[in-house]
């Protein structure tokens, strides 16, 4: 056999055995972009913000690092510096979650490519969602761009966001069938979660408008999402068989921890960057994340995943609830 025959019989073979499961005829599915056409920001949503002198790139309260005494030492520039490079690395998570994990999991569901039925509904939104996401990942490079002209603060090394590294080492051994599971749960926990930067942000009249403007139409779009994904979430379990929740389950904790644990070596970056030694840095770094109000943000944070999963009875599966305990993500004093 040729290596061009063994490529189309390799393929045909392929073919024959990755025929989607028939769609689902659950009918408990809304659909929640029925009228997408009208709401849609990539169609409807232009910003009319500038970058208002004197104004914040990003909301302090949601940078821990610069209430530490060291970069309150440092004074006000160190702190805008790094409120800057909190905004790039928010804007580098988001080009980074939407393109390569949620639009990857919404053409899985698009075209039914998953381990149980697909409603038709379901489908329909995954591809407005796959639209949406793009978007929002364009509108977060461009962003970027603008606040670093405006501000003239240079962007810190932007490493890969740490939860992606989960991802991947999840997904390194797994056979094609359970990467998709996998890429699936990870959506259902990206899109659920609510982020405090795109609940607080567009409310903070200390940041720049452009910024707040921006976030807020990106979180009015992901109030849409959360609700899909929701479902979603109840969809994939109930059709799951015993075996697949047995791997799928312990999954949503390791993801929603992946999400919500500060990204240390992204953080040690901007430190630097601001002028700090690479040992000042990890000791601020370290001395940050350990204080226990910080432990309870992270279980709050998790709190409207978790309340998905418990609706949908995922928390009646000893091992995935025992997954959420390790990680305390079940008790804010853990």
């Amino acid at each position: 056999m040729t290596k061009s025959e063994k490529i189309f019989a390799d393929a045909a073979r392929l073919a024959a055995i990755d025929a989607p499961a028939p769609r689902s005829a659950n009918r408990a599915y809304r659909e929640r972009f029925g009228e997408w056409e009208a709401r849609a920001g990539v169609r409807n949503w232009k910003s009319d913000g500038g970058v208002d002198a004197g104004k914040l790139p990003f909301s302090p309260e949601l940078v821990p690092l610069t209430r530490h005494a060291l970069v309150r030492d440092r004074g006000e520039t160190a702190i805008y510096h790094l409120l800057a490079q909190h905004l790039y690395m928010f804007c580098n998570f988001t080009e980074h979650v939407e393109l390569e994990a949620i639009v990857p999991a919404s053409v899985l569901l698009r075209f039914g490519d998953a381990p149980f039925g697909v409603p038709e509904a379901l489908a329909r939104d995954a591809g407005r969602v796959v639209i949406d996401e793009a978007w929002h990942a364009q509108c977060a490079g461009d962003l970027r761009a603008e606040i670093q002209s405006a501000v003239g603060v240079a962007p810190c090394r932007m490493r890969k966001p740490a939860f992606l590294h989960v991802l991947h080492v999840v997904k390194a051994t797994l056979p094609e069938r359970e990467r998709r599971l996998a890429d699936l749960v990870f959506a259902c926990v990206s899109e659920t979660l609510i982020t405090s930067s795109l609940n607080h942000v567009p409310r903070d009249d200390k940041v720049i408008t452009k910024v707040r403007e921006v976030l807020g139409e990106h979180a009015r779009e992901e109030g849409y999402h959360h609700a899909i994904f929701g479902q979603a979430m109840g969809v994939m379990w109930e059709q799951l068989s015993a075996e697949d929740r047995d791997f799928a389950g312990p999954l949503f904790g390791i993801f929603i921890a992946a999400f919500l644990r500060p990204d240390t070596l992204a953080e040690m970056d901007a430190l630097e960057s601001a002028g700090f030694s690479a040992s000042e840095a990890k000791g601020i770094v370290e001395e940050t994340h350990d204080e226990p109000s910080l432990r309870a943000e992270l279980w709050r944070a998790a709190a409207p995943t978790v309340r998905f999963m418990r609706g949908h009875g995922l928390l009646d599966h000893a091992t995935t609830q025992d997954m959420l305990a390790d990680l305390a993500l079940t008790t804010p004093t853990a």
